[in-house]
């Protein structure tokens, strides 16, 4: 899937990167706590997700600013800072009308802006988020604890942040490709900031001047916004409908394609139609299965020599290899974690 990267510049003066794919009715998705346009789509389960919606929908993304390709060095972050990254995508595109989907932190933004235009947003879709952040992790307790972990140590190998977003027994390998993800969708100290700010919204008294058709996804098993806060936010904007999933916060391909397929029903889009079936008389090669594991060595000391620029090329050769080799020996490659 090609994606077209474009830069805008918010009122304040911050850069920001979208990414535009796909065509028909626009589809904006705001991100959650970290995201990275390139390395979002260097992941099966996200790639595939994108290219489903991008089908029916001109599917627009990008990065909050002190994250992904956007500006870092970030001192400040809030609600209202949030949503001049929002609008200031808005405006580069010059959108009329457009659905809007929230996803995690992205939520309580999606919300605001909606409130503030709604003349613009068509439907809202909210997916694995939240009106108030004080239920996020379990409570303050849990939070403080985990925010503190985080300014001691970023790109945690510890997995503790990958059980909460991705659920309990994490394969290592899955565990160090989230460090990795963690440390080059952000540095340390933005990163801390905004997760700072983030657990500081609540957007409860917003919630009745929604007006528009919305749409509430919530996975179960949700340990980063346990379900309640899902229910909570749904049951407080006026006809929302709300629908919960299998899977935990980061979802996986399954996960996905349960929530997509919500999505276009409640957006008027066709169902996506199932791959076809193989051929009964198709070979199966059941004597012999090679699992390997690839990872690129020194991987953050590589980032500080090169920067994140020369560190994405090397990633974009390493992938490109392993694409090829799975392509000319009819292999697969398995799911790995999403955006947080």
């Amino acid at each position: 899937m090609e994606q077209q990267i474009r830069f805008c510049t918010t009122t304040d003066g911050v850069r920001i990167a979208y990414a535009v794919t796909g065509s028909g009715p626009p589809l904006l998705w705001v991100p959650g706590w970290l995201s990275h346009l390139e390395l979002d789509l260097t992941f099966p389960p996200f790639r595939e997700r994108c290219e489903s919606l991008a089908e029916d929908f001109t599917l627009i993304r990008f990065d909050k600013r002190g994250t992904g390709l956007s500006q870092r060095g970030i001192a400040e972050f809030s609600l209202e800072i949030w949503v001049r990254d929002l609008e200031a995508v808005v405006a580069a595109l010059q959108l009329d009308r457009f659905a809007l989907l929230g996803y995690s932190e992205g939520g309580p933004i999606s919300i605001a802006y909606t409130t503030r235009h709604s003349e613009r947003v068509s439907h809202l879709v909210l997916t694995s988020t939240f009106a108030n952040a004080t239920g996020l992790f379990g409570g303050p307790e849990i939070q403080r604890g985990l925010t503190a972990m985080t300014r001691k140590s970023w790109g945690l190998g510890s997995g503790v942040l990958a059980e909460f977003f991705l659920g309990e027994g994490i394969d290592p390998v899955v565990q160090r490709q989230f460090a990795l993800y963690e440390q080059q969708a952000s540095n340390g100290a933005d990163a801390v900031i905004n997760a700072e700010a983030a657990l500081q919204l609540d957007v409860r008294e917003l919630l009745p001047n929604v007006n528009c058709p919305t749409l509430v996804l919530h996975p179960r098993a949700d340990h980063v916004v346990p379900i309640e806060l899902g229910q909570e936010l749904a049951a407080g904007i006026t006809g929302a409908r709300f629908v919960s999933v299998d899977g935990p916060h980061i979802p996986d391909s399954k996960q996905m394609a349960q929530m997509d397929a919500a999505i276009r029903e409640f957006l008027g889009a066709s169902p996506r139609r199932a791959e076809p079936a193989a051929p009964a008389s198709s070979p199966v090669h059941a004597s012999l299965v090679t699992i390997m594991f690839t990872d690129i060595e020194g991987s953050t000391t590589l980032t500080q020599r090169l920067g994140d620029a020369g560190a994405q090329d090397i990633l974009r050769a390493h992938n490109t290899v392993i694409r090829d080799a799975l392509a000319a020996h009819s292999g697969t490659k398995s799911s790995t974690p999403a955006t947080a």
